[in-house]
């Protein structure tokens, strides 16, 4: 179980052409978190997308919240053979990987790869505000009008609140894996939300939970 996700800090190229940076897991962050850091990147880092310390602390807090026990997240150092290895760089995944490179100034989408991997590149963005908002825009992901695609329905529902449209996913993917909870569409007036589902109680008396108010850091098992 979990909604595994990764995001790497690049922060030195060797002479040798191996590239160190810094993993950090989430084994239940999925988009959201990538979402967080793109947020810390986008404030409290902002000046120090220069300084690899102070950066990848201010992102590795946001990432991980108020997580304190020993389980749910963790960093892993890494060198790699190369740039396209240590973007994709992964232990345990389930989402696209979000990288910065603090030496090119760069915030790179990247499919998953495993050790000196080379990992496909979806998109780079440059360092800075209006990067960091290109890549939050593409880490929302797109489905087809056919695909009756229960995430999208959810992201419809908490934009019909108000919500923005990277706002919205990360609240519908949260609630997606919120335990005990599934989601219904939109059905003859009525509005879309989390069922609560409890075998114990007839269908026709589960309750149904506001989407706005899921949370990921909620009563989840320990990653």
């Amino acid at each position: 179980m979990g909604n595994r996700s990764n995001v790497n800090i690049i922060t030195e190229y060797k002479a040798t052409g191996e590239v160190v940076g810094l993993n950090v897991y989430m084994h239940w962050g999925g988009t959201g978190a990538q979402f967080d850091a793109l947020d810390a990147a986008d404030g409290p880092a902002y000046d120090r997308r220069e300084q690899a310390d102070y950066f990848a602390r201010c992102v590795a807090r946001a990432v991980t919240g108020g997580l304190d026990g020993e389980t749910g997240a963790g960093f892993t150092p890494f060198v790699v053979k190369d740039a396209p290895a240590a973007y994709g760089y992964i232990l345990d995944n389930q989402h696209p990987v979000l990288a910065f490179d603090l030496v090119k100034q760069v915030v790179v989408i990247a499919h998953p790869a495993f050790g000196d991997e080379p990992a496909e590149i979806v998109a780079e963005y440059p360092l800075d505000h209006d990067g960091i908002e290109q890549a939050r825009q593409a880490l929302v992901p797109e489905c087809s009008p056919e695909a009756n695609c229960v995430r999208c329905a959810a992201r419809a529902e908490f934009e019909a609140q108000g919500l923005t449209r990277v706002q919205a996913e990360a609240a519908a993917e949260r609630a997606e894996f919120e335990p005990g909870y599934r989601f219904i569409m939109s059905l003859a007036g009525r509005p879309g939300g989390y069922v609560q589902v409890d075998r114990s109680k007839p269908a026709g008396r589960e309750r149904v939970r506001r989407t706005g108010q899921a949370s990921r850091a909620s009563k989840r098992p320990a990653g």
